[in-house]
């Protein structure tokens, strides 16, 4: 029974989109974080996400960061327990400023 009740929690979970930013020709790697992706058992390095996320889920207090790719699709990239500290991951590897990011809730 606890297991179904777990579950009727986590589909209640809304994703509320809290900040953005789209990387330009500026944001440049740092290659702190470098992504792979195996394709007939070669790995092949992965191209820098077009936009990057930051997303709430209720009632969660923490944020998930989210990196958009038109290669790749959406991949989570992380739980971080304040705003400032997934926006910080981002700076390490993107060199995202804070007054780049849109507030968006």
């Amino acid at each position: 029974m606890f297991f179904f009740e777990l579950l009727e929690l986590f589909k209640q979970r809304l994703p509320i989109l809290k900040h953005r930013v789209f990387l330009s020709s500026q944001h440049t790697s740092t290659r702190v974080v470098r992504r792979y992706r195996y394709v007939n058992g070669e790995k092949i390095e992965l191209s820098p996400p077009q936009e990057i996320r930051i997303v709430q889920y209720t009632p969660d207090s923490g944020f998930y960061l989210f990196q958009i790719s038109q290669e790749w699709g959406a991949s989570e990239e992380g739980y971080f327990e304040t705003e400032e500290l997934a926006m910080e991951q981002v700076y390490k590897e993107f060199q995202v400023t804070w007054d780049e990011w849109e507030a968006i809730a």
